[in-house]
Parts: C-alpha cells; structure tokens; sequence
C-alpha cells in the first residue's frame, strides 16, 4: 500500500467509505483486514477473511432486515391495518 492510499483511507470520513464499499460483505472485509494490518493489530493471524467476511455479511443483512421490519410497521400504520404485513 502506498503512502498516498494510506493518507486518502486516514481522510475518509464515514459516509465516504460507505460510499466507497457500499454494502459488500465482501469489500468490508477485505477493507477491515487492510485496517487491521495496518495498525498492526493482527500480527498473529487472528482475523481471517473467511470469518471477517461471514461478520461483515451478518452484520449488513442484519441492518437490512431491521429496516425491512420498520419500514413493514410503517406501511401498516398508514394502512390502518390491525395485523402486520407479512
């Protein structure tokens, strides 16, 4: 990695990088593993792709059917409906 990609990843603000990787497990982790060697927190090995990847996964699907879950209460709010849209 070069100084200039580390210097523009130190720069990045939040809403940059989520812009930048978007909701790929996959790019999330490779990005956390780049972070991590970076900083040098995972000399022995302790954050393999494969796990980091299945997390990051969890992790958007989880956010996905949160929203999902409110967005269902909503509509049936406006509705009117006694029972919740399945």
């Amino acid at each position: 990695m070069s100084s200039f990609e580390i210097r523009t990843l130190l720069d990045e603000n939040d809403l940059q990088m989520l812009i930048r990787l978007g909701v790929d497990g996959d790019l999330c982790a490779k990005e956390f593993l780049k972070q991590v060697d970076l900083i040098g927190i995972n000399r022995y090995g302790e954050f393999e792709l494969d796990m980091v990847r299945g997390w990051f996964a969890n992790a958007i699907m989880a956010g996905y059917d949160k929203e999902y879950e409110i967005n269902k209460m909503k509509i049936t709010k406006i509705l009117g409906l006694d029972v919740v849209i399945a």
